[in-house]
């Protein structure tokens, strides 16, 4: 089972960063959603952002809670970023 993915990345003078990444699953389960929804979200062109590295997609954990912070609402009356009514 895969949990998280790391991405490293040399920077000058040796250092090196560590970048986490999520593999869908546990993105859908901090989304409260089925997988299958982002991979539908990722059709359509979602304004949450992810990484293809080959067959694999994955997500930038602060990308996810982006994500959820943008889609806060005050009232029922506000439309979603796409039009639609929530």
């Amino acid at each position: 089972m895969h949990k998280r993915r790391r991405m490293r990345q040399t920077f000058g003078r040796g250092r090196k960063m560590t970048m986490r990444l999520l593999n869908t699953k546990d993105a859908a389960k901090i989304l409260g959603l089925a997988p299958q929804t982002l991979a539908i979200m990722r059709l359509r062109g979602s304004p949450l952002r992810h990484v293809k590295l080959g067959r694999r997609v994955l997500y930038d954990p602060a990308d996810v809670f982006e994500f959820i912070r943008a889609s806060k609402k005050s009232s029922t009356s506000e439309t979603a970023r796409h039009g639609r009514s929530t």
